[in-house]
């Protein structure tokens, strides 16, 4: 299987909003046992990590990047993907661009 490219684009500084996916295999819902994804320097596993994205499982539905904190990442272009684990099977099920974009408001406040 190919994994689906989802190109993910925020601002330096700001928080993730999630993404949300819901699986399924041969047709039916897939429930998974657990979900990691992570955005890298390059498009490769031993790259540098920037981010490690939270991720959630409830059944077939796959959360992503609720809240992570953009602040410490500088801006640019990096890639990432979200595996899942079945079992003792691991796979990878999307992935793309993660570009940060550099921020030109000035935050306010706390």
């Amino acid at each position: 299987m190919t994994p689906a490219e989802v190109p993910w684009t925020c601002t330096r500084g700001d928080t993730t909003t999630e993404i949300e996916f819901t699986l399924e295999r041969n047709g039916a819902a897939w429930n998974v046992d657990s979900a990691v994804a992570q955005v890298r320097q390059r498009r490769n596993r031993t790259s540098t990590l920037v981010l490690a994205l939270t991720t959630s499982v409830a059944g077939a539905v796959v959360s992503v990047g609720d809240g992570d904190s953009l602040a410490a990442v500088d801006p640019g272009v990096y890639y990432w993907d979200l595996e899942v684990v079945d079992g003792t099977d691991r796979l990878t099920i999307c992935g793309g661009t993660f570009q940060v974009l550099d921020d030109v408001t000035l935050a306010v406040g706390p």
